[in-house]
């Protein structure tokens, strides 16, 4: 098999069938890059009010995540300070958010 399209053919051949809750799974998946003047964390916000590091983004050193609509990132400049919050939106498959740690702007 050399695509995931293959793999999915194969088992629909065998009688497999796509559940609604994966079809709903993927229709809200996202792609969303993080860029950043300077250096920012990024941090996923569990529903559990917990937080689990995803990347550090620096100039020219992008990070990007898979993720779902609705999901929520935290963003801290350097000092560990919370410069904004992100949550994943409805619109675009692949969304960017720009980060300038110093001014807190998007």
């Amino acid at each position: 098999m050399r695509s995931a399209q293959e793999i999915d053919r194969l088992m629909q051949s065998r009688g497999f069938k796509h559940t609604d809750q994966y079809r709903e799974k993927l229709r809200s998946k996202r792609d969303v890059t993080f860029e950043a003047t300077d250096e920012i964390d990024i941090y996923y916000l569990q529903a559990d009010g917990s937080k689990e590091h995803v990347g550090t983004a620096d100039r020219g050193e992008p990070v990007t995540v898979q993720t779902t609509v609705g999901h929520r990132f935290e963003i801290q400049d350097g000092f560990g300070d919370v410069v904004k919050v992100y949550v994943v939106q409805e619109g675009s498959l692949h969304q960017r958010v720009r980060v300038n740690p110093s001014t807190g702007e998007l």
